[in-house]
This record gives structure tokens, sequence and C-alpha cells, in this order.
């Protein structure tokens, strides 16, 4: 900086002093007087205990042993910065040949510097930046920013005495050094290093005179520069004081009391009171240009015009513009020429002439100064440009017409070339727009007076009012210019220089919406921990298309950001996509970590990305996280379970930060089964190691060495489901690699871990010890994932939306339409763990009954059988679980319901083995617990049951202490018993009389009695008669006992028992009269129904005992059906449906099984009547009446549509079974033969019968005419008002509708040509007349006719025996006092009446 000459003769005359008294003899260690020898050293005060201990770690890293030792918070030798102070001492001269001083530093020899950085601490990082704290710093440097705040004062504060930030940093980007200046120091530390592997240089020069500041007192600002092959230092403190050190390193091994002698010291004149410099800007060797906080530009120079060290300062007005005279130069003084308002930015660039510079100084408001600076001249303003306009104008396409504007600051891109003539420019600007504010990047252009705006770059991501209160932001563009960093005070802005689209179409585009184009992204600096920027400098490009930057900020050091050059994808989506997934990534993995700097959450608004979006890059992240593809998961760590522990962390905090947005339910769960799977993971993790540990003592060979089950289990799986392992790329840990990259297939895991003793089991493991530690292993491995993962899902059920309430033990008890099958309890699950459970109670089972092995190998202990029977009680607990959750997915839809219905079905019965087995293992209250929790009340009755007559028969068989405790242990069962029944009521009553009837007999159940015995017996049909006993035993309920005879009497198939039922059900009805427990209207009602249905009964007897005759000839049952329906079915050949029924009714006829009403209407209408078969008993000539007869005995009967179409299908066979063509015909026939044609036929056999009966009069009147017969079930929807066509399909019902259709046609044939619709009220009058007749006695010559005749109404009339036909010729009475008596018929049968 200074001349050789100059520079020695100052600091020769400063130490040289001729007045100076030279040292006396005891001064002088040799005894000379007068002069010190040349190579004596001065005394130093520096000790030994001045130093701390040697240093042989920087930052937790060894160094080299010539490095050792040479950073401490003292220094002897700095080789770089500064000599020995004997070097001083001797002169100027001597100093700088020892000194190691680099040459002037060239932009193009900067170009080629490598930075050295350490990895440092990730702070952020996606595909286009990432952050890195710099922890390689040091120790002098961390003092600094580990200082805390003090009191200051500044213009731009509200308020005085604020806490403000104790330090400031101000970088020289060219010469790789950064200057911290404190109130009381200044550390200049070379953080560029090139390719050097030296340790890192710091300087450390304390200030003189470095009293406590005033508040008011803003602190030093610190500048470097190159002079003279020197680090030169200018230091401006408060009130303008200058201090200019041309030798860092002189100053830095310099004491504070031989400062002042190295340093060059002066004040900044021509500051008003108040005002401050608030920036530096060097503008040549050694001149400078200070920015003051009153907004006046002053330049500064540190030699005089003959090359002496002086401070002199210049205030840069035009002088042009000044006026003469006092009032002229207060004018001057406050003039805009010499007190300029609010300044952006001051740069200084290279001139065209030769030992000039140029220095432009923009303002806020948009005045461009072009002013020439010449070393020993007046500085002159060249160019002056108002700007405004020209960026209003620009920016319009992308606003309103805009109001107020500002520039913020301004960079000269180094990344394109600057000429003397055109200079290339990067503005920051913010319009305002009403109450909006938006943020542009202008790339501009200078020449001469012509300024041009080339691109306009739109911050999207940035809008927030410009606040004078923070610090000035601050524009950085790295090398090679793709990408631009905007410094705010509490945050950084990323953004992309290199634009997909161009033009005012593209820019109103960007603003409308920023992420659709150039890349653009926000870092919040933490609110939490009041972080702001100090200091920022850009960095060379250590690589080809990477930029760097170097960022202090306060309370937290140094951070580096490195950008790349990314391509962007070119569908607007996918960049949309890539940008909210970053954004989510960040948060995930960077939000929560120890040394976080940055707010990411804050950097992601709600309204900025829709709930599809954030969905979209949720599932992706997701996925990542679980198969390790994320580049921010690492695949290969020596702690496996240090790694899975962080991705749970991963997972929680990706769930926690979308829970902001409307997501769906299946995407929640989605996350949440990733979290469980995480978590189960770690746990099997865990197991693993544990089951490593105790390989060598349980030694079990499995092909030829000794391993564990989990291992070999994952080697078994498919490698369709797994990722396969690389040898090649060192990969040889099936486990490791498995839970890296496949924990999204936990579930086959958990199956091949249950499956996997199968597999061993079939090679050299036969032993039943090495079983039960395979068990072990295997029980341990699924109860670490499915409890941990059930437990995980309902302790953090709300955390991932879920209502708690819904969740029972881990299992969800709300729906799962549209929800994918659950991992814990898919169909590997369902099918793999009980028959893991199974397995290991039947080995448990035969090592406690085997009091020991003989088989070679270690022996099981106790400890190792307790833990067994544990190990088979938990996956019967699991298998529970699981089960539940199936079929609660499985009936997720009501089309699902027979899959769901067959799942139950399946499970209930394994649920119950288990749980019952583990009474065989001694642990029936296990196996109580857990049918409680699963209200499984089958496997509770059969396990209480079970353990109760256990404890009875230790009763019988115990000594006298173990009966004691046997007989307590029988009364707890029995306590639980009866709350069983408080609690459960009817359904425990079910299932525990059910288990208890099929351990005892059925007397021995009903000794328990009780009205829980007798809800019971009522429920159960299959137990009616256990119930009737029941009543009729313990409680004399006759009355009950009658309704549960009828009851079980409808579904009795069995013929004989229908009889004895309702003849008991007779005597019950008179016992309960007798007993006052009903009224005699009661029991005649009954009674009467009582009777109907064993009228019913012998009419199925009759058709029974007409046709029983013919069938003695068959070999076995199977020969009488078919004998039957050759001999009696001939009417039905033709008819497939009617044949089929009529079959039916046989086969049941034949095997005396009750065919039902209508089945008998059926026969009884169809049967086909041989004329050779003697009818003794007139059971063909009365058949259609019977028909009639059972019809009103029916149930069926109340209900009227079914009654009348039955009705007419009755009428209708009886019409057409008589050839009534040929009646017609009576040509040549007296009245007589006619009268005895028509009386022969079927129908009016059944007219004469039902008026004898009165059937026809009262219950079932005849037609009124025979054209109402026409269509009776030739219709599917007329047969289904019978019972047995109800549920038939259509195709079933329209072919027995065409056997009804054929029975139709005859009938029309009767009334067309048989003219039957003329004969019918005939019939039916002259039926009528003969029944008065034949009851008169009116007809003398046809009295044994007569006698005949009332022997037929005898056995129709209902006066017979029950109302039904008996086989007495004789004619009988019976008075009502035979309603008390009780009969046997012929058949043996019990007959009331």
């Amino acid at each position: 900086m200074f001349s050789t000459d100059t520079t020695l003769h100052t600091f020769q005359s400063g130490r040289n002093n001729p007045r100076r008294r030279h040292r006396t003899s005891d001064e002088d260690h040799t005894g000379t007087s007068g002069q010190v020898p040349a190579k004596r050293r001065k005394r130093s005060s520096i000790s030994v205990n001045t130093f701390d201990p040697p240093i042989t770690k920087l930052n937790g890293i060894p160094l080299a042993s010539n490095t050792a030792g040479t950073i401490g918070r003292v220094r002897e030798e700095t080789p770089e910065l500064g000599q020995t102070q004997d070097s001083i001492q001797n002169g100027v001269t001597e100093k700088l040949a020892n000194l190691a001083v680099r040459n002037r530093s060239t932009r193009s020899s900067r170009q080629g510097k490598a930075i050295r950085h350490d990895e440092g601490v990730l702070l952020a990082k996606t595909d286009r930046y990432q952050v890195a704290k710099e922890t390689n710093i040091p120790d002098e440097v961390q003092d600094v920013i580990r200082a805390k705040g003090a009191f200051c004062y500044e213009l731009t504060k509200v308020m005085a005495n604020l806490l403000v930030d104790p330090w400031q940093a101000r970088f020289n980007e060219e010469l790789g050094q950064v200057v911290l200046t404190t109130e009381n120091k200044a550390v200049v530390w070379r953080y560029a290093q090139g390719n050097t592997t030296e340790a890192l240089r710091v300087a450390v020069i304390k200030f003189q005179n470095a009293a406590a500041p005033k508040p008011k007192d803003p602190l030093p600002l610190g500048i470097l520069s190159k002079a003279a092959g020197e680090l030169a230092l200018l230091v401006i403190k408060a009130g303008g004081r200058v201090t200019y050190w041309e030798s860092v390193a002189s100053a830095a091994n310099a004491d504070i009391l031989r400062q002042k002698q190295n340093g060059l010291h002066g004040s900044a004149h021509g500051l008003l009171s108040g005002e401050h410099v608030i920036d530096l800007e060097e503008a040549e060797s050694d001149a400078f240009i200070l920015t003051t906080n009153a907004g006046r530009v002053l330049h500064l120079s540190v030699r005089d015009s003959q090359g002496k060290p002086v401070v002199t300062t210049e205030l840069m007005r035009n002088n042009s513009s000044i006026s003469s005279g006092v009032l002229g130069s207060l004018r001057n003084v406050f003039s805009l020429s010499g007190f300029r308002k609010d300044i952006a930015a001051v740069k200084c660039i290279a001139s065209k002439t030769k030992g000039h510079r140029k220095c432009l100084i923009i303002t806020k408001r948009g005045i461009i100064q072009v002013w020439d600076l010449a070393r020993q001249s007046n500085k002159t303003l060249e160019i002056e440009v108002d700007a405004k306009p020209l960026i209003l104008k620009t920016t319009e396409p992308m606003n309103e017409p805009a109001g107020d504007l500002q520039i913020l600051d301004v960079v000269l891109p180094t990344s394109k070339k600057q000429r003397p003539d055109v200079c290339n420019l990067l503005f920051l600007v913010v319009v305002q727009v009403s109450s909006k504010w938006s943020y542009f990047l202008l790339d501009v252009t200078l020449q001469q007076e012509i300024l041009q705006v080339n691109l306009v770059y739109p911050l999207g991501v940035w809008n927030q009012a410009p606040d004078d209160s923070k610090s000035k932001p601050r524009l950085l563009v790295p090398d090679p210019g793709h990408t631009a960093l905007i410094m705010f005070d509490d945050a950084i802005v990323v953004a992309s220089l290199t634009s997909t689209q161009q033009g005012p179409d593209a820019q109103l585009q960007n603003e409308n919406d920023p992420k659709a184009d150039a890349f653009q992204d926000v870092l919040y600096l933490a609110k939490d921990r009041d972080f702001h920027l100090l200091g920022c400098a850009v960095e060379p490009a250590a690589q080809s298309g990477v930029a760097s930057a170097l960022v202090f900020i306060s309370e937290y050091g140094l951070a580096h950001i490195t950008i790349n050059k990314h391509k962007d994808a070119e569908n607007v989506q996918d960049r949309k996509a890539n940008q909210c997934k970053a954004k989510i990534e960040q948060v995930v993995f960077f939000a929560d970590t120890p040394n976080k700097l940055f707010d990411f959450p804050r950097a992601m608004s709600v309204d900025d990305w829709t709930s599809e979006e954030v969905e979209r890059a949720t599932l992706s992240i997701n996925n990542s996280i679980l198969d390790c593809s994320s580049s921010y998961v690492p695949t290969a760590t020596p702690s496996m379970d240090h790694q899975l522990k962080d991705r749970s962390t991963h997972l929680k905090a990706l769930a926690r930060f979308v829970s902001r947005w409307d997501l769906p339910a299946a995407t929640r769960w989605t996350l949440l089964w990733s979290a469980e799977k995480m978590v189960a993971a770690r746990a099997v993790w865990q197991v693993y190691t544990t089951h490593l540990a105790k390989r060598e003592e349980q030694k079990v060979p499995f092909r030829g060495r000794n391993t564990v089950l989990l291992w070999e289990a994952l080697d078994a799986v498919n490698e369709r489901n797994k990722h396969e392992i690389n040898p090649e790329k060192g990969e040889n840990d099936i486990v490791r690699q498995f839970l890296t990259r496949d924990v999204t297939r936990m579930e086959l895991l958990v199956a091949w871990a249950a499956k996997g003793i199968e597999e061993m089991a079939n090679d050299n493991v036969t032993n039943a010890i090495q079983h039960a530690w395979l068990i072990s292993q295997a029980s341990d491995i699924v109860k670490a994932a499915l409890d941990t993962a059930f437990k995980f899902r309902e302790y953090n059920a709300a955390f991932y939306g879920f209502a708690p309430e819904l969740f029972e033990d881990g299992i969800y008890k709300g729906s799962y339409k549209e929800l994918p099958e659950v991992w814990t309890s898919c169909r590997e699950s369902c099918l793999t763990v009980p028959d893991l459970a199974r397995y290991a109670q039947e080995v448990a089972i035969s090592l406690s009954n085997s009091e020991s092995s003989d088989e070679e190998g270690p022996e099981l202990d106790e400890s190792d059988l307790i833990k067994l029977v544990e190990d088979a009680v938990s996956l019967a607990r699991l298998s529970c679980q699981i089960f539940e959750e199936g079929y609660l997915y499985q009936s997720r839809d009501e089309s699902l319901r027979a899959r769901s219905d067959a799942f139950k079905a399946a499970t209930q019965n394994q649920r119950r083995e288990l749980l019952v087995c583990l009474v065989d293992l001694m642990v029936p209250d296990e196996g109580l617990k857990l049918a409680e929790k699963h209200r499984d009340l089958l496997s509770l009755a059969e396990i209480a049951c079970r353990s109760k007559a256990f404890i009875l028969e230790r009763l019988d068989d115990g000594m006298d202490e173990e009966r004691r405790n046997m007989e307590k242990k029988l009364q707890e069962y029995e306590t639980k018993i009866d709350k069983y029944f408080r609690d459960y009521g009817m359904n425990w009553a079910q299932a525990f009389y059910s288990q208890l009837m099929s351990r005892e007999s059925i007397s021995g159940v009903l000794k328990t009695g009780g009205q829980s015995l007798s809800d019971y017996l009522s429920r159960n049909p299959s137990l009616t008669k256990a119930k009737w006993m029941y009543d009729v035993g313990s409680e004399q309920a006759y009355l009950g006992a009658v309704h549960d005879l009828l009851r079980c009497n409808a579904d009795e198939p069995n013929l004989w028992n229908k009889k004895v039922q309702l003849s008991l059900a007779k005597l019950s009805l008179l016992a309960a009269e007798e007993q006052g427990q009903t009224t005699g209207d009661t029991v005649m009602k009954q009674m009467r129904h009582a009777d109907r249905r064993l009228t019913t009964i012998e009419i199925q007897d009759d058709v029974y005992n007409y046709i029983q005759p013919h069938l003695r000839s068959a070999l076995d049952q199977y020969a009488s059906v078919d004998l039957a329906l050759e001999t009696f079915g001939k009417n039905v050949k033709k008819t497939e449906m009617q044949a089929a029924v009529f079959k039916e009714s046989i086969e049941k006829l034949v095997t005396r099984r009750w065919i039902g009403e209508e089945n008998l209407i059926n026969v009884l209408t169809l049967i086909y009547c041989p004329p050779e078969i003697v009818d003794d008993a007139q059971f063909t000539a009365h058949r259609f009446f019977f028909a009639l007869q059972t019809l009103r005995d029916s149930p069926k009967y109340e209900d009227a549509a079914c009654t009348s179409l039955l009705q007419k299908i009755i009428w209708r066979r009886a019409i057409i079974q008589d050839d009534w063509t040929s009646i017609n015909v009576t040509e040549l026939k007296s009245d007589d033969e006619v009268a005895r044609e028509a009386e022969s036929t079927a129908l009016f056999k059944t007219l004469l019968a039902g008026f004898h009966d009165g059937l026809l009069e009262t219950d079932l009147p005849p037609p009124q005419n025979l054209e109402s017969l026409l269509g009776a079930g030739i219709t599917p929807d007329d047969l289904r008002q019978i019972t047995r066509w109800a549920n038939t399909d259509d195709i079933t019902l329209t072919a027995t509708a065409s056997d009804y259709a054929a029975e139709d046609v005859k009938l029309q044939e009767m009334l067309e040509k048989g003219r039957l619709g003329l004969w019918w009220q005939g019939i039916i009058s002259a039926a009528k007349s003969e029944l008065e007749r034949r009851l008169n006695g009116e007809s003398e010559t046809d009295t044994n006719s007569a006698k005949t005749s009332n022997k037929e109404n005898t056995k129709v009339n209902g006066t017979g025996i029950n109302g039904h036909i008996t086989e007495d010729e004789e004619e009988t009475t019976v008075d009502e006092n035979q309603l008390s008596k009780t009969l046997v018929d012929s058949q043996g049968d019990v007959v009331m009446g």
C-alpha cells in the first residue's frame, strides 16, 4: 500500500527515539549498558502458563504432529500472518523479507481457489441446494460467535437500549478472509484455504482504549484489503475514529501498547452529530467509500497526495451545484447532493482511464449515480439516471399501476464480464401496490446514460413489507450465476436465474403462480432462537455448475450454502409436485434436528398447496423412508437400531406436518401403518440381537451351522417379495437388508418367522428341546412385531387424526370401507400365527408331561418351560386379536357378508381350540381372560366347565391341604359363573348349559334349576321336551308345558312323536285347569286346536293305511317308495314338478314322517286310486273332502290368499277327476241313470260329505261359479302364496305353473263340453237333498243304502273319536263326558276325548 521508504521511515521514527533512556546494567542480562546485542531477544511477558495445552485434535479430528499445538488463544508464531517480535524490532525491511506473503490475488486466480469445508452438520438439503453448519471453526472465532448481546443505540431502532448482536462480520471474497469486529477487538480468519492442508489461521487484534461502550455507540466496522502484498485492516469506530493496520499479522502479534506505533489512526471528518458509518466499500488499494446512516457517502483515503500515511475524508457531492456564501454553505450541507437519503448500494468498478475508478451509488428511490474517482483529484459525478420510471413500467404487466418503489440491494454479477463503458447490474426491487408488496430481481445494463432492463424475475415466495428496523437485505449471486440468494434479516430466499419461459406473458404467469416456472424457495430462520444474519459472502465455484456462499448468523455460527444447477421438469405439474415434495422433506428431515437453524414449516403455507398435491408428495416420502430410497436416509450404518429410530422419527415428523391439510382417511391410515411397521421393525431388531447373543448357548444346528431363526426365515422368503442382496456391492446381511429396504413387507417377516420353524424342523432339528428354543425365537419375533404395532396404533390414534375411543387393544372398531387390507391381520398372519400358537401349545404340553429327555442336546430348565407356556399364552392372545381385526375388515361391505360370516365361523373354531387348550397348560385363568375380552362365550363356558370338572376331580383324590385349596378354587369358579350370568344374561346361559349338556346327562342339568335354565330351555326348540319335563317336574307349570309341547309339535318330523306330544299337551291342559292355572274357555280353545292337529295326523294315517297293503312285497323302504309311485302316481307322471313333489311326500309318508299340510293336500288330490283296490274305509270317495278338512285345520287357514288359492286347486282337481263330458251326454238316459252317474263322481261325494260335516256351510263354502276356478296357480306370483314355493326361483315356479295350467285346460274343457257350469248349482242342490233325505229316512226303498250312508256319515261328520274317521263299522256316538277321558285307538295312540 505504502512505498517501502515511507513505511520504513514511519515505523523507524516511531521506534528509535533518540531521547529514549537506555537500559541500565541492572536491566541488562549481560551487564553491558548502552546497547542491546543484535541477536539478543527482548524479554517477553508471555510465559508457559499463558498457553493452553497443546491441541492434538480439531473438532474431534486428530491433527498431524507438525500442526499440533499451533492453535490456541495466544500464539507465539503465525508464520503467514506475522513474524516474531524481534523481527519487528530489527526493522520493517527484515520483517517484510521474512514474511510469507501472497501476491495480490486477481480474479482469474481466485476462480481456481478451492474452499475447504468439512462435512459439517447438514441443516437443509434438496436436489437444488444444501445448507450445512461449518464445524471446523477456530476457537477464537467461536468465542466471538458465542458472545452475548450488548446494549447499543442506532437511529434505525425505534427504542434505545435494545439488545443487539455483540459482533458483526464482513467478508473479503477475493482474499478469502473475514473480519469479525466486536466492541474491543477484531478477529481476522482466513476461511479460504486453497489446496493447502495447513491448519486454519486466525489473527486477533485487540483495540486500544477499549473502554465500555456507551449505549448509543454502534459496533466498530472493519474491512480487509490487500496493500503491498500484506493483508490490511481498516476499522471505523463510533464517532468516526479510524484505525488502519497495513499488516494484520504485525498488529496481531504486537501488544496493545505497540499497536499505536504499528497502525494509522485518524478520524472521518465531516460527520454530523449522531451520524455514524454503516457500510464500507473498498474503492482502491488505499481508499474506501463510507456510507453513513444519514444517507451520505464519503471518500476515505489513508494516504495523502504525497503518499504519506494520513487519514483524509471527502464528502462526495456534485461540485457544480455548490453555492457560495454562508447560506450557500448551509444549503450545500443539507442539499441532495451531499445529504443523500436511503442509499441502497455503493459499488466500485474499474475505469477505462488509468489510475481512475468508477463508483456507482444507487439510492432506494431509483437514482443511479456514476462517479469518477481519481487518486489525487476531485471526485466527479459523471452520470445520474432515474431508474424508477423504467422499473415501474417493467413491472406493470405483473401488477396494477404501481405506487411506491424501493431498490433494496444491487450486485455486480461476476458471471458477466464487466466493461468500463457497460455495467451489468442485478437489482433487488420491491414495488408496493395498495397494501401488497411484490419483490423482483431485475437484470439491468447501464451504458452511459442509457438504462435497459433485460430480464425480470418475480420473487413470488416473498411478499413481506420492508422493515427498516431490521438489517438491510443483501443480494448475492455466486458463480456461475445460475442462482441468486437474497439474505433478509430472518430468511434466505433462493431464486433461480434461469427461466424456462420469457416475455410479458410468462412474467404474468409467474406472478400469478410463482411455483409454475423458475425455481424459488425461502428458508426462514428459527423464530424461537432469535437468529438473524450478520454477514454473508459468495465463494468461488469449487465445482463446475455449483454455486457457493457463506453466511454468519447471530448466536449460531457460520453456514455454508451450495446450490446446484438443476434442470427442472418440463411439465408444470411435475415441477410443482417436486417443489411440494422438497419442502415437505425439509420439514421431515431437518426441522427437528438439535442444531436446527431454519423454521421449515413456516415456508409452506396451507393455502399454497392443495390436499391432493400434499397427499401425493406425502405418500412418496413415506415410501422412500420405508425402503430407504430417500437420499436423506442412510442405507449403511453401524447402528441398525439408531437408523430405525431415525426413520421412525422422520415418519412421525411427516405425519405431524401434513396433518395441517385435510388428507383422506386412507392416506392417514397408510402413514399410521408405516409408522407401526417401523417401530415393529426396531423391536424385531432388538429381539434379533438378543437371539444372536444366545446363539452359542442354545445350539440349534441347521445346514451345518449354529444359526438363529430370523436369519433363516428371511433367507427362505421368495426373491419376489424382498430386495435380494448384492454381494458385489458388499451386501451380505439378509436381516439388515430386509429391515433397511423391505420394512413395508413386515407381514412377511411375521409370517415367515412363524413358518420358519417348519422349514428348520425338516432339517436336523428333531429334538423337542431344540423345537422349544425355535418356538421361543419365533414367539419373540411375532410378539415384538405385532404387540408393538397394536400398542403404537392405540396410543397414537389421535396423532393421526382418528378418534381414540374407536380403538381397543389396537383394533379399530370403526368402518374399514375403502381401506386396504390391514397388515397386522392379513391373510398370511391369520394362517401362520395361529399355527405357531398351536404348535407352541403342543410342544409345551409334551415337555410338561415328560419328566426328562433322553435325547441329546441341552436340557430345558424350568424357566425355559415357563417361558414356553407364556409364549403359548401370548400367541393365543395375538391370534385372537388378529381374528377379530380380520373379521372387522372382511365385514367392511354388506356385499361381502357371506365371506365375512365364513371367516368368522372358521376363526371362532380356531380361537376356541386355542383358548381351551390353555386349560391343559394349567393356565385356565388366562383362557378365561381372553374369552372375556373377546366375548367368546362358547370358549368361556367350555373353559369354566372343564376347569370346574378338573377341580371336582382333584377334590375326590387330593389330600387335606389340596382339598382346601381346591374347595377355595371351586368357590371362585362358582362366583365367576354367577357373575357371567349377571353380565352376559341369556347369551351366557345358552353357552353354559349347552356345554353342560354335552358333558352331563339331561337329568343332571335339570337339577341345577333356576330361571336361567328355564329361559335356556325355552329358547332351544330341540330342548322343548326337556323344558316340558322341567316345567312339570320342577316348576309344576302345566300351562307352560302346553305351550312348549305345541311349539315343539310344529317342528316335529316324526309322526308318532307328534301324536304323543299333542296327547301330552291335552293332559297338561287338563292339569293346568285343575290347578287353576287357566280358565275353561282357554282349555276348550287349546283342546280344539290339539284335536284339529290330531285330525290332520289321522288323515295322513288314512293315506298310509290305504297304500300300505300294496307295499308289502317291497324289500326295503326304497323299494316301497318306487312301488308306491308306480301304483299311485300315475296322475303325475306327465308333470315333472308335481311328480317331484309327489315323490318327496310319498317318501316321508312311507317312512312315517310328517309331510306337512300343503303336501298332504297335494297327495290327497293327486293320488291315483286303482279301481281294483278294495276301499273298505271309503278313502277314495272322501279324499277331496279330507283335503278341504286339512286346509281348514292348517295354520295357513288364517292366510286368506293362500287358503283361497288352495281351495280353488282342490275343487278344480275334484272336478277333473271324472269325465263330465260323458255325463253330460244324457241321450237315451233316464233321470235315475243320470242321477246315479252324477252321484258317483268325486265332486258330488265331496259336496255330500262337506255339507254333512258342516265344513261347506261355515268354514269353506263351495265356489259360486266354476269359472272362478280358472287361472288358479298358473303364474309364479300365485304360487309364491303357497309356503312351499315362497322362496323358489322363477325358473322352477314357471315349470310348476305349467303343470297347474294343464289342469286349467282340462277344467275349461269340462266347462265347455260338459256344460258343468250349468250343472253346478243342480249338483249342489242334489247333494243337499240327498243329505237331507238320508238324515230324515224318507226313502223306504233304500233303507239298506240309508244305513250304509249313515255309517259313512258317522265316519265323516266329526262325531267319531277326535273327529277322525274310525275303523268301527257300527255306529258310534260320543257324548261330551268323553272329553275328560283318555282312550287308546286301534293303533295304540293316546287319544283324549
